[in-house]
């Protein structure tokens, strides 16, 4: 982290967390088309979706809104001359994800939840944890953050790779959680985004507060639900056995 805001942060919270100006429509306007959009509904633009999408530029790092058909136009590989990329909705889950005790050590994750997602025009693995400044980007070496993550990621038979730049990996260890691993959510990026928001508005004091475990909770829940992880929650070795993982494929 360099201390500077980055790009893609900034416009992912101006996209996700910011209200659109005095005048304009609740939702904004798709900003490649003009049409008025819903009300944000982050994660939503997938299949019986009812917010409106985004669309990734991989090459400056920014995100922008869009409504459904122009959303669809940067669906297909090479679309926007490979620059820009639609975010689905694509989801799984994991009850109990190998990143045990000593692998979240070794990415230092100062908090009981942090995101992962893959930057491909960099060329690294970018982790990212909730503070009450936003979204705070790791100072660990990028190679220890990708070796730590294939590490844990092998050992997780039928749990997706999350596709660059357009989804993340959420993983989550609580003080009171299992020693051997943690839950981890596979979502759209800026579902990932709109949690930090939630987490920021929410803080206060020194450890967050009862609103923002609240909001945590309910995002939680909510992203168990989405991923069919309410009535078929897999445990660890029953993933190891069959490679079943819960999950919303769009």
């Amino acid at each position: 982290m360099t201390g500077q805001p980055d790009r893609w942060l900034v416009s992912l919270r101006r996209a996700l967390l910011e209200p659109a100006g005095d005048g304009g429509p609740a939702g904004g306007r798709c900003e490649f088309c003009g049409e008025a959009l819903p009300p944000e509904q982050a994660g939503a633009a997938g299949p019986g979706g009812t917010g409106h999408g985004h669309v990734v530029d991989v090459v400056d790092r920014s995100i922008r809104c869009a409504c459904q058909a122009c959303r669809l136009l940067f669906t297909q590989a090479g679309a926007g001359g490979g620059r820009l990329r639609a975010v689905g909705d694509r989801r799984a889950y994991h009850a109990r994800f190998p990143l045990d005790g000593p692998r979240w050590a070794a990415l230092e994750i100062p908090v009981e939840l942090a995101f992962l997602v893959e930057d491909a025009h960099a060329g690294r693995l970018a982790l990212f944890y909730p503070s009450p400044a936003g979204a705070t980007e790791s100072t660990v070496a990028p190679d220890r953050i990708a070796a730590t993550w294939r590490a844990a990621l092998a050992d997780a038979p039928g749990f997706p790779a999350p596709a660059p730049d357009v989804e993340a990996v959420l993983l989550y260890r609580p003080d009171d959680g299992p020693a051997d691993g943690c839950e981890a959510f596979l979502l759209p990026v800026d579902a990932c985004y709109a949690l930090v928001g939630r987490i920021r508005r929410a803080w206060t004091g020194f450890a967050g507060g009862p609103a923002m475990t609240g909001a945590t909770a309910d995002f939680l829940a909510e992203a168990r639900r989405r991923a069919g992880a309410a009535s078929r929650t897999v445990a660890a070795g029953d993933t190891a056995r069959d490679g079943r993982v819960p999950q919303e494929v769009s």
